[in-house]
């Protein structure tokens, strides 16, 4: 029964701690504008963070730091933050189509890479976003 008890009172004086903060942060204040633009830009990192699974533990922290430190220097950091993970999401889709076309085909993997790009160059979308 202890156990409960001192549950509830630390999940007291941290939900108070928290409403505290809140209630104090101006919004004028620069925390309050660091907390509004980080929750911005958590969709679009964990987007790119989903994007690099599979990378070693290494690779992956240095590129989710590099692009999330980039995307603060531009003009619209969600925007770009997004676009770095777009890039990423086209990146692994290249990668997955032309490995499933290689084995269907027989062909090795850059082949069908290459295949796979004049295709999309000649489809109907992309002379639509060129134009």
């Amino acid at each position: 029964m202890k156990s409960n008890f001192l549950k509830d009172v630390l999940y007291k004086e941290r939900n108070q701690s928290e409403d505290n903060y809140i209630q104090h942060t101006r919004r004028d204040s620069d925390d309050w504008k660091i907390n509004k633009i980080l929750g911005q830009l958590l969709r679009p990192y964990l987007a790119l963070e989903k994007e690099l699974e599979g990378l070693d533990h290494l690779n992956k922290p240095m590129i989710l730091s590099d692009s999330l430190k980039s995307s603060l220097n531009s003009y619209n950091p969600v925007k770009s933050l997004n676009e770095i993970a777009a890039m990423y999401r086209s990146v692994r889709a290249i990668d997955i189509i032309s490995q499933n076309l290689s084995r269907c085909q027989n062909l090795p993997v850059e082949t069908a890479k290459i295949i796979i790009k004049e295709d999309v160059r000649n489809c109907p979308l992309f002379k639509r976003i060129n134009n």
